[in-house]
C-alpha cells in the first residue's frame, strides 16, 4: 500500500522547497575560464532554482561554475575544458520542463545535479532521458529522480535523509519517537519515510501535527509530542515554523534528542533556537562543509576562495561541486565523451570512486535497498551534530541508514 502511494504521487518534492508562476527559463552559458584546458569544450548542462519567487538557490549554480572554473585551471578533462550550460527552472513547473528541452537542445553530454522539484509529474527527467542524457548527481528528491533509467544519485536522497534522521535517533539511544510533521501532504510524507524506517527498526512512533495557526506558541504541540515517554522527536517541519514548536518542547523540559535533515535544521533554525539547538542532529547527503579534516571538503573550500571571491560555503554548493567532480573523475578514461558513453561509463563504475565528499561511489554490482526507488545505488548520507551554534561531524563518516534500520529488526 505504502509503495502504491509513492508510486501515485504526483509532487513529492523535498521538504525545505515545497514548505517554502508560470514563467520562461532562461538558459546562459557558463562563462568559466578554460586556464590551462585547450581544445574542444566538453558541454555539461545544470539547472535549478537560480532565481524564483517561491524559492531560489543560487548558491546550486555557484557550486556547479566553481567545480567548473577548478578542473579547467587543473587542465580540464583530457585537456578538454568544460563548459556549463545552466538554465534557470525558477522553481516553476514550466520552466523546469523548457530547461530540460533546452539542455537537450544544447547537445550537453550529461546533466549535472537537475534539480527539478517543482515539476512533481516527472516530465522534466523524462525528456532527459528520452534524449538519453545521463543525469549526474541528481538529488533524488521525487518519485521520477529515484527511477529515472538516466538517474545518477549522489547519495541517498529524499529517503536517506529521512532514514538517516530515524536511525541517528535510535544511534543516540532514543527508543520511543514521536514524529513531528506540518499539516502539508509533503511533510507528512517525510514524517511517513522516517515512521517506516523506525517500523523497520521496530521502533515505537507516533506522529504528531503542528499547525502553527492552531496552535501559535507551540506549547499545546509540545505537550503531544513530549507526553507518554517519547525520549526521540524526527522533524519534518518548515524553518519557518521549527523554532517556535521546538522552544516550546524545550521549555517543557525535553531532553531526548532531535533529528532531522540539512534541509530543515538549517543554520537560521539553529541561529534562530542558540543554546537550544545544541546536540540535535542534522543528516546531509554530502559531507559537511565544517569537515575541514577531510581532503575534499578543504579543496571545495580553497576553491570557493579561489573561484568565487571566498563565498560562503553552503550545503547545496558543496552538492552540486561534488557533481562536477564525480562526473570529471568517472569519464576521466573516456576517449569519446558524449551521453552515451558517458553513461556506460557511469552504469560500469565497479571499482568505488572516492572524491571525499560522499561514500566511495560505485554502481556495477550494487542495487538499492528498497526495489520502489531501484536507483539508490549509494545509500548514504553522514550525519551531524550541533555544538556551539555550529553542525560538526558525529565522527562515524558515512553510513547507510537503510541497512542500519534493517539490521535492528
Amino acid at each position: 500500500m505504502e509503495a502504491t502511494r509513492l508510486r501515485a504521487a504526483r509532487r513529492w518534492p523535498v521538504l525545505a522547497v515545497a514548505l517554502a508562476v508560470t514563467v520562461l527559463a532562461a538558459c546562459s552559458t557558463g562563462q568559466v575560464p578554460s586556464g590551462s584546458a585547450a581544445g574542444d569544450p566538453i558541454v555539461i548542462g545544470g539547472s535549478g532554482p537560480d532565481t524564483g519567487q517561491a524559492f531560489n538557490t543560487p548558491e546550486q549554480r555557484q557550486g556547479l561554475e566553481t567545480a567548473v572554473a577548478a578542473i579547467n585551471a587543473s587542465g580540464g578533462i583530457n585537456g578538454r575544458p568544460l563548459q556549463l550550460e545552466f538554465c534557470d527552472g525558477r522553481y516553476d513547473p514550466n520552466g523546469e520542463i523548457s530547461c530540460a528541452r533546452q539542455l537537450v537542445a544544447k547537445k550537453v553530454v550529461a546533466a549535472i545535479n537537475p534539480n527539478f522539484t517543482a515539476d512533481g509529474s516527472g516530465t522534466a527527467f523524462k525528456i532527459l532521458d528520452d534524449a538519453r542524457i545521463p543525469q549526474i548527481g541528481n538529488p533524488g528528491q521525487t518519485p521520477a529522480s529515484l527511477t529515472s533509467p538516466m538517474s545518477y544519485l549522489l547519495s541517498g536522497g529524499l529517503p536517506g535523509w529521512y532514514y538517516g534522521a530515524a536511525a541517528a535517533l535510535r544511534q543516540a539511544g532514543a527508543t520511543k519517537v514521536a514524529i513531528l510533521v506540518a499539516p502539508s501532504p509533503t511533510a507528512q510524507r517525510a514524517g511517513q519515510l522516517m515512521a517506516r524506517a523506525l517500523d523497520a527498526a521496530n521502533t515505537p512512533t507516533r506522529t504528531v501535527v503542528f499547525d502553527p495557526k492552531a496552535d501559535p506558541t507551540g506549547e499545546i504541540t509540545a505537550a503531544k509530542v513530549t507526553a507518554d515517554g517519547v525520549d526521540g522527536i524526527g522533524l519534518a517541519l518548515p524553518p519557518s515554523s521549527s523554532p517556535v514548536v521546538l522552544s516550546a518542547i524545550n521549555r517543557g523540559g525535553f531532553t531526548g534528542k532531535v533529528a532531522s535533515a540539512n534541509g530543515i535544521i538549517t543554520p537560521a533554525v539553529v541561529q534562530a533556537l542558540g543554546p537550544q539547538a545544541e546536540g540535535m542532529l542534522v543528516v546531509s547527503q554530502v559531507a559537511l562543509t565544517t569537515d575541514t579534516a577531510n581532503p575534499g571538503v578543504a579543496r571545495y573550500l580553497a576553491d570557493l576562495k579561489q573561484f568565487d571571491n571566498g563565498a560562503q560555503p553552503k550545503d547545496l554548493s558543496l552538492f552540486a561541486y561534488a557533481s562536477v567532480m564525480l562526473f570529471a573523475q568517472v569519464v576521466k578514461g573516456i576517449d569519446t565523451i558524449d551521453p552515451a558513453s558517458v553513461a556506460k561509463a557511469f552504469d560500469s563504475v565497479s571499482t568505488p570512486v572516492d572524491i571525499g565528499l560522499v561514500s566511495p561511489w560505485a554502481t556495477s554490482g550494487r542495487t538499492s535497498p528498497v526495489a520502489e526507488w531501484p536507483r539508490l545505488l549509494n545509500p548514504t548520507v553522514q550525519v551531524g551534530v550541533v555544538h556551539n551554534g555550529v553542525v560538526v561531524p558525529d565522527g562515524r563518516g558515512f553510513v547507510d541508514p537503510f541497512a542500519d534500520n534493517a539490521a535492528a529488526r
